[in-house]
């Protein structure tokens, strides 16, 4: 009887541990996972998500407003814009009844293929090509240039320059007037000297009928125009592609009035 009680007991107190072991390890088994769920959460962690720093910006070569010398080597990945040249002055007077004489100086030149010279009779807008300055070339950081204009009219004129890039691009001075001399007539032709065509302008006093020729240096008439004379100015154009290289003169005899003469050179 006592043995089967203490069995009895026994075998309650073996079932208790069994009961308590069970809770036990159930309960590791629920650390565990948590553990293991929490090491996967680290894994996840905001380094892992983090932007990518912006990639780094180069830095220009040159400071912004810093001027460029032929020779300066550009940093800049896309090039850089360097002014032509520097326009240091541009002048000019009239030397007599039949001459202009310009002047212009530059400085630190750069790619530059030259100077289109321009000129406008009585008024700032009907600008026409009467030269061109090829740009001086060497080591110097400043140079003069000098052009005679063969320019006898009576009113004002006005000259420019085209300054022009290798690249085509150009740029446009200021403009200058050049007074004249009150002649009763005047003749004047451009550009000078020529390779395809010839104009001729001319400024009379009153209106009347008048003939031009064209003669070369031998006196032989190549061409005779009758031409009618407005008051003011008159322009004409005479074609020259045709003729041989050498020394030409212009004519015009007017009705009334003294006969005009200019020369020009065919190329």
């Amino acid at each position: 009887m006592v043995t089967a009680r203490t069995f009895t007991l026994m075998s309650n107190m073996c079932k208790r541990m069994a009961i308590v072991f069970c809770a036990l390890s159930c309960a590791a088994v629920s650390v565990a996972q948590q553990a293991t769920q929490a090491r996967g959460i680290s894994r996840l962690s905001i380094a892992g998500l983090a932007l990518p720093q912006p990639a780094s910006v180069a830095r220009l070569g040159i400071a912004s407003n810093q001027t460029i010398a032929p020779n300066t080597v550009c940093g800049c990945v896309s090039g850089c814009s360097v002014l032509p040249i520097e326009l240091l002055n541009f002048e000019g007077r009239r030397l007599n009844e039949d001459q202009v004489r310009l002047n212009w100086e530059t400085v630190n030149e750069f790619q530059n293929k030259g100077f289109e010279v321009q000129r406008s009779l009585s008024n700032e807008r009907s600008f026409a090509p009467i030269a061109f300055v090829p740009s001086q070339t060497g080591v110097a950081t400043a140079y003069s240039y000098q052009l005679p204009d063969n320019n006898s009219y009576m009113g004002m004129s006005y000259y420019r320059l085209k300054q022009v890039d290798l690249d085509g691009r150009f740029t446009i001075s200021k403009t200058i007037a050049i007074k004249g001399y009150g002649k009763q007539s005047t003749l004047s032709i451009y550009p000078n000297p020529v390779t395809v065509q010839l104009q001729a302008e001319i400024f009379a006093s009153q209106k009347t009928k008048a003939t031009l020729l064209l003669s070369d240096a031998a006196q032989r008439t190549l061409l005779v125009k009758n031409i009618v004379l407005n008051k003011g100015l008159n322009q004409f154009t005479v074609p020259a592609a045709h003729l041989t290289a050498g020394l030409y003169l212009i004519r015009v005899i007017p009705e009334q009035g003294a006969a005009l003469v200019s020369k020009f050179i065919k190329l």
